[in-house]
């Protein structure tokens, strides 16, 4: 039992730890397996779930922002190996990544917002500040969010850094 436990413990500490470097594949590997996890949470909660199941579907609709907790959390500290991992400081993840893709759901949320505020005939000297947040909240979240993917995107460097040795160094030093 100790055997089986321990690696996934290993996986469970790499997680929720920032240090170190993390390749690009490594990295566009974890965020798609956590895009899958994501669609399989909303197709349980709106597909499966029938509409007369309402506790049920708001049960799991809690747990599934529960589960966007650590999911955030995970995701930030593989920025920042990433980072890391091209050279790049770790804090320059939390502010691109950190802020660039909650200013673009947030820039998401007005707009639809706004389009309701509109159909309801608001007037727009009453709507104009959330005009105004929606904008600067979309360009903000475009500009991180553009910057953050090349970022992201770059070469890891072939040697040691100051953030460590390259994350399939292992496999050559041990050979």
């Amino acid at each position: 039992m100790k055997n089986i436990l321990l690696p996934i413990w290993d996986i469970i500490k790499k997680l929720f730890h920032w240090r170190g470097r993390l390749s690009i594949t490594g990295y566009w590997r974890a965020r798609l397996i956590g895009f899958a996890i994501d669609l399989l949470w909303i197709g349980g909660i709106f597909m499966l779930v029938r509409p007369h199941m309402s506790v049920i579907r708001t049960c799991l609709f809690y747990i599934f922002l529960l589960w966007r907790i650590p999911h955030f959390i995970i995701f930030r500290f593989a920025a920042i190996k990433r980072y890391h991992d091209s050279g790049k400081p770790g804090w320059l993840a939390l502010i691109l990544d950190g802020l660039g893709y909650p200013l673009a759901i947030i820039s998401v949320c007005l707009f639809i917002l706004l389009f309701l505020l509109f159909g309801l005939g608001a007037p727009i000297e009453n709507i104009l500040p959330l005009i105004l947040i929606w904008l600067i909240s979309g360009i903000l979240g475009g500009i991180f969010c553009i910057i953050n993917i090349i970022l992201l995107s770059r070469r890891s460097d072939p040697y040691d850094n100051a953030y460590g040795n390259p994350p399939d160094s292992s496999k050559k030093h041990s050979a």
